[in-house]
């Protein structure tokens, strides 16, 4: 069973949402609608325009907080839920719909808000967010403090620090997210790593039993099978030149020699014809071992692979399809099927992550086409942009 990968960052955000949110409401709650007039935020300031009495303004204030925070919670778990699930879905819009909730409220959340950024987004696309973030934080700061030029010099000092603070307290949360995320790549990358040294191990023990068992093989025939061959033509002799008054213990080891050598050559023709390696069983391994995505192995029971380097190049084709599709496309599910075919051997390797307009071939890739063109072999690339990459390999019949 694979292992669950849990999103602490989605976990640990929602926590302080419910804090953040739960406090101000029972806050509210405990003073009752005499301090309506002094809520802070423009979503208060947008019912204040309604001109209700302070008591109808107040209670119409609750429900709408309550709704808007809970809104902020969908699109933050929506949000931290697709690196997990290894989407990009929303990438602009969810995030401008947190920083909006954010500012209209309770400009607290946009701390948690940083911390999103850094965890989904790379850094080169994080950066912009944040920036922009500040800057509409900065702006609103500043209306508020336009609207109240009667502030006392000391006022004004103690409001300039409070938003600096702010504006610390969201950087610090978008480096603890880029930590997080790092941390979180670099397990995932190192997992799949090490579900390649796994798989390769299993196949390499499986060669080297091949190996040992073709080495007893010949040994049997070079070595056994010669002197059975020597001994049966001795025994022979024997029988002819006693004729009659041969000893029937004579014929029985004449018939005993003879039955041995052809259990000998019967068990080496046998052995010959079983080397075939377990394929299937190396990339189960690497399927099992890797937590994130989920891997799903297709395998054609009918297919056996002899040689074991077609085995190596199918695994190592493999291997690299699924390591494509961890680093470059941040793909949740990857399929491989491994099927015999009329013309040899066919291996897809199919991933639901969001390919870019353009795949261009690296050392893996490029690595890969050469591997299967040395033996005989093709590799084809499609690709539909926001839905996945399909690797198509395929070896010859008679390189199987």
């Amino acid at each position: 069973m694979k292992r669950i990968e849990t999103n602490l960052i989605g976990v640990i955000g929602l926590l302080a949402w419910g804090a953040i949110s739960v406090s101000n409401l029972v806050s509210l709650l405990a003073a009752g609608p005499r301090v309506f007039p002094f809520i802070p935020g423009l979503l208060a300031q947008a019912i204040g325009q309604l001109h209700l009495s302070p008591v109808a303004s107040f209670y119409l204030y609750l429900p709408a907080y309550a709704l808007v925070a809970l809104l902020f919670a969908w699109a933050y778990r929506t949000y931290t839920g697709n690196e997990v699930r290894g989407r990009r879905n929303g990438a602009a819009l969810l995030p401008a719909l947190q920083i909006a909730i954010a500012l209209v409220t309770d400009t607290q959340l946009l701390v948690i808000v940083a911390i999103a950024l850094a965890y989904v987004l790379p850094p080169r696309r994080a950066l912009p967010w944040l920036a922009g973030q500040m800057a509409a934080y900065g702006a609103l700061q500043g209306v508020r403090l336009t609207g109240t030029l009667g502030l006392q010099p000391l006022d004004l000092v103690a409001a300039l620090l409070d938003a600096g603070m702010s504006l610390s307290w969201m950087a610090l949360a978008f480096g603890i997210g880029y930590l997080a995320a790092r941390e979180r790549r670099s397990r995932i990358r190192l997992a799949g790593l090490h579900a390649d040294l796994l798989s390769t191990q299993h196949l390499m023990m499986d060669t080297l039993r091949l190996s040992e068992r073709a080495s007893i093989a010949r040994n049997l025939h070079d070595a056994i099978g010669h002197h059975l061959t020597a001994l049966n033509l001795h025994l022979d002799l024997g029988l002819r030149q006693a004729g009659s008054s041969a000893p029937e213990s004579l014929r029985i080891a004449r018939g005993l020699a003879g039955e041995l050598l052809r259990e000998v050559r019967s068990v080496v023709s046998l052995d010959q014809q079983v080397h075939c390696l377990d394929l299937r069983a190396a990339l189960q391994v690497l399927a099992d071992a890797i937590p994130f995505p989920r891997v799903t192995l297709h395998y054609d029971e009918t297919l056996a692979i002899g040689k074991p380097e077609h085995a190596h190049a199918i695994l190592r084709c493999v291997q690299e399809g699924i390591t494509n599709a961890i680093r470059h496309a941040g793909a949740s599910l990857v399929e491989v099927h491994v099927r015999a075919q009329a013309g040899g051997v066919s291996v897809r390797i199919a991933d639901d992550g969001a390919a870019r307009a353009a795949i261009r071939e690296g050392n893996g890739l490029r690595g890969m086409r050469e591997r299967l063109q040395a033996l005989r072999g093709t590799l084809e690339i499609h690709h539909r942009p926001g839905q996945g990459v399909d690797l198509q390999a395929s070896l010859p019949a008679g390189e199987a």
